[in-house]
């Protein structure tokens, strides 16, 4: 059986496999109580695995642009904005990724397009990123992914 999971469990996954040195379906089955009884040389205490995650701070900040109202022509360029005002002092990973997918009302799934992200590299904390709109066929579904510290998509919204 197969399951969509949305982005930010899957990015969530991702750093938490790589952080604790787990496969990320080993990942799906600890929970931090099992967590903190696992005595493993490559994880060292379960105390020192704690702290680790209480240290981590993940952020998922509101996407302000674009939103339900927004319309994009492909070919333009146009700027994704998100809300700063919620940032921690310590973000786990400055750097952010946009994608852009959509989703149907029949599905969950956002249909990321992983291959060619909108944009890459960018500090989370500018709090906004320039993008090229593709040139992809018109929908009214069309979602805004952003990655980095965690992921967060936007309403749906049209690109003509």
């Amino acid at each position: 059986m197969f399951f969509f999971l949305p982005s930010s469990l899957i990015a969530f996954l991702s750093v938490f496999a790589s952080t604790f040195g787990v496969a990320p379906i080993d990942a799906l089955a600890i929970s931090p109580l099992s967590l903190a009884r696992r005595q493993d040389s490559s994880l060292g205490d379960a105390s020192s695995v704690l702290s680790t995650l209480d240290r981590r701070t993940v952020w998922n900040p509101r996407i302000e642009h674009p939103n339900a109202q927004t319309t994009w022509k492909s070919g333009t360029r146009v700027t994704v904005t998100w809300d700063t005002s919620s940032m921690p002092q310590n973000v786990s990973n400055s750097h952010g990724k946009v994608l852009l997918g959509y989703m149907t009302d029949s599905s969950e799934s956002e249909n990321l397009n992983t291959t060619h992200p909108l944009a890459d590299g960018f500090l989370l904390t500018a709090g906004k990123v320039e993008v090229q709109v593709p040139q992809v066929p018109s929908r009214k579904d069309y979602i805004v992914v952003l990655l980095g510290d965690s992921g967060n998509h936007s309403p749906r919204f049209t690109i003509a």
